[in-house]
């Protein structure tokens, strides 16, 4: 049985033998990880923009623009050490974060702007660390809160939830990732399961007609023995060989032959007219080649496609390529080449995360109704919630069942629920600023899901589905500045479209790091899968064999204590069978790369 690890060494060598259980980071997570520059620069700098937009509402707009630049500097210079270095740096990045929150969040009624424009740290954290980096919100808020008291300002803890809901994102993330890896593994140890019993049938198969000879031979030499010697020597398992043979043939594969006859059965009985019928007429040798299930059904469609007639030959071009179990089988049909693809195992699909972006979806959906954000109706946005959530289980079967094909359905539903969201949200807000006097946006939630959905499925998506999605995003824009409550602020609409730019722009890339892991995995896994099928065609080649030279040493054996009771001329005969048997034995051990002891 070959174990395959789950996640802690495939993707970064060829040892798959263990199941990890620990929260490290997974081979999945490096291409989460792979984005942290890009997400650390894409948040900040959207921080920053913002912070310069709202510098005029304050007391010193030049001074704040100043700092704004100045954090943006180091932001950028804080994007080229992650890119350059894989460490992950948690307690100076989390004091760098804290100092920026202070500097940002101890002015104003709350610290809403500078918490979300540390949430990169947190979304890396939750990757790493799992429920454990809930540690980042609980200490930003808590120093934060204690210096927002003693300047006599609201504790303003509430906006955390913002590290709260990354830290969400980031776990969920590689907790989906990593079960999909599971369960996509186990489905695929499963298969090779399967291909390594028909390999061991094969490769008993595979030296079948020579074993049979010897058998014969044993079975003609045991009457010459003394009366009783047959049975010890032959034995029932020796007896009934070939047909239990056959019988686990039929279990895991099938053979040429037997695949032809029941095709021409079921072509010739679908119809009455005489000189449509068809013979299939195999060479000698060619209906004992093995074909799995797959193998057969591809045969009998691509025999359906044949336009034959009357008797066609069959031959098999190469016999020793066909006599493997992981290689191609070529037939001539008549004139035509038939080439019946490897039965191979399905390899690792790319972690598709796209059911998630339904789960944020809803996460972000649920916060419009805090009183901390535009306060919307419980009884409307509810059931958006849990819609995206029902959304997230439909999506999850769809891509397991269909893959890829099934993006363009899932991000139609994406549409539909941000439509919803908008309706829902907007239509009965009951807070349209924040505490620093931005104008609310409810809408923008399904905005920011559908970035995500684009973002991750960007390399699978034709043109009319990227414009059907854009258009889909303008009509809930468009419906949710047509249900607000109070004239759209237009600066602040812009701001508040950073933040879904800074998603979309952060997760881009994703699809294609995911894509480039999943083919190293199975690259590796095709090493380790051939390895175990080689092995079990070879194991399946030396049972036959071993099996055979036991009963032929013991034939040996039995005529040696009785040859005293045997005539003379009876005994020269059977040692000139066992010299043939010997013979034989020996070629077929050699042939199967085991000498018989």
């Amino acid at each position: 049985m070959v174990a395959f690890d789950t996640g802690g060494t495939v993707g970064k060598d060829c040892r798959v033998s263990r199941v990890r259980w620990s929260w490290n980071p997974a081979p999945e997570d490096e291409a989460f990880l792979d984005q942290r520059a890009r997400t650390h620069a894409s948040y900040r700098l959207a921080g920053r923009a913002i912070q310069m937009v709202l510098a005029g509402q304050t007391s010193r707009p030049r001074r704040t623009v100043a700092a704004a630049t100045a954090w943006a500097v180091s932001d950028l210079a804080g994007a080229a050490v992650l890119r350059r270095s894989p460490r992950f740096a948690l307690i100076p990045r989390m004091i760098i974060d804290l100092v920026d929150v202070l500097w940002w969040g101890t002015k104003g009624d709350d610290c809403d702007l500078a918490v979300i424009t540390s949430l990169p740290l947190s979304i890396e954290s939750g990757i790493r660390l799992g429920p454990l980096a809930l540690v980042i919100p609980a200490v930003g808020a808590a120093v934060t809160g204690t210096v927002r008291r003693k300047r006599h300002l609201p504790a303003s803890t509430a906006s955390f939830r913002w590290q709260v809901i990354a830290v969400a994102v980031g776990t969920g993330f590689a907790a989906y990732a990593r079960n999909r890896r599971k369960v996509v593994l186990a489905r695929h140890q499963q298969e090779l399961e399967a291909r390594v019993r028909q390999a061991y049938v094969g490769g008993q198969n595979d030296v079948a007609m020579g074993a049979d000879s010897v058998v014969d031979l044993l079975s003609r030499t045991a009457p010459l023995l003394p009366s009783g010697s047959g049975d010890q020597v032959v034995g029932r398992l020796l007896a009934s060989w070939k047909q239990s043979l056959a019988a686990d043939t039929m279990t895991q594969t099938t053979y040429l032959g037997v695949a032809a006859a029941q095709w021409q059965r079921r072509h010739n009985s679908a119809h009455h007219a005489l000189a449509a019928d068809v013979a299939l007429d195999l060479e000698p040798g060619a209906g004992t080649v093995l074909l799995t299930g797959v193998q057969s059904r591809w045969l009998e469609s691509a025999l359906d496609s044949l336009d034959l007639r009357g008797r066609v030959p069959v031959v098999v071009v190469d016999p020793d390529e066909a006599a493997q179990p992981t290689t191609v089988r070529r037939l001539l049909v008549g004139d035509d080449l038939l080439v019946v693809p490897a039965d191979q195992a399905r390899g690792l699909t790319p972690i598709d995360i796209g059911p998630s972006g339904f789960v944020i979806g809803s996460m972000w959906a649920f916060d419009t109704l805090s009183p901390s954000n535009s306060g919307s109706a419980p009884w409307a946005v509810g059931p958006v919630v849990a819609g995206g959530v029902g959304l997230a289980a439909w999506a999850h079967r769809q891509v397991d069942r269909r893959g890829a094909d099934a993006h363009p359905q899932i991000l139609a539903a994406g549409v539909g629920m941000a439509l919803a969201q908008a309706v829902a949200g907007t239509a009965t807000m009951t807070r349209t600023r924040a505490n620093n006097g931005l104008q609310r946006y409810p809408f923008i939630a399904g905005v920011d899901m559908l970035g995500l959905l684009v973002s991750i499925y960007a390399e699978d998506l034709e043109p009319r589905h990227v414009w059907g999605v854009g258009l889909g995003a303008l009509g809930v824009i468009g419906l949710g500045l047509v249900l607000m409550p109070e004239p759209i602020i237009w600066t602040h609409l812009f701001c508040e479209l950073l933040w879904s730019a800074a998603a979309a722009v952060a997760i881009s890339g994703l699809g294609s790091g995911l894509s480039a892991e999943a083919i190293q995995v199975n690259q590796q896994l095709a090493e380790v899968d051939d390895a175990a099928i080689s092995q079990a065609f070879s194991d399946g080649r030396a049972a036959v064999v071993s099996m055979v030279a036991d009963a032929g040493r013991r034939v040996r054996q039995a005529f040696e204590e009785s040859r005293s009771l045997v005539l003379p001329s009876m005994a020269a005969e059977v040692e000139q069978r066992l010299d043939e048997m010997s013979k034989r034995l020996q070629a077929l051990g050699l042939e199967s790369g085991y000498a018989p002891a």
